[in-house]
């Protein structure tokens, strides 16, 4: 299994289920003049690709929000089971975990990271 994307994006949606992942407003940094920022919505895009035999596969994600020092930051950590079952026969399976979070401050400049 690998991690075939992961983004921070502004929304997404499913076009002809299962087979077309629509991401919108992809993000390549945050930046604010001023602190403490608010940003009113988060969210977290991953996609996890296996080959065929891991149709069906269930594995657990943990997922951490640090600060540069290796701290906690301003999202709680996530963890949730998810299932391979994005795919066709004989082709190699998906998977989508999404992390959206509300109102998220940063109290200080950084870098952040998942």
């Amino acid at each position: 299994m690998r991690l075939t994307i992961l983004t921070l994006a502004h929304d997404l949606h499913y076009s002809q289920p299962g087979s077309l992942l629509n991401l919108t407003g992809i993000y390549t940094g945050l930046t604010s003049p001023v602190f403490p920022f608010t940003l009113p919505r988060l969210l977290l895009v991953a996609r996890f690709t296996g080959s065929p035999v891991d149709y069906g596969r269930e594995f657990q994600v943990m997922v951490s929000f640090t600060d540069q020092n290796g701290l906690p930051g301003p999202i709680p950590t996530d963890q949730r089971r998810l299932l391979m079952t994005t795919g066709q026969s004989g082709e190699d399976v998906h998977c989508i975990y999404t992390l959206e979070a509300f109102d998220v401050t940063f109290h200080q400049p950084g870098r952040y990271q998942f």
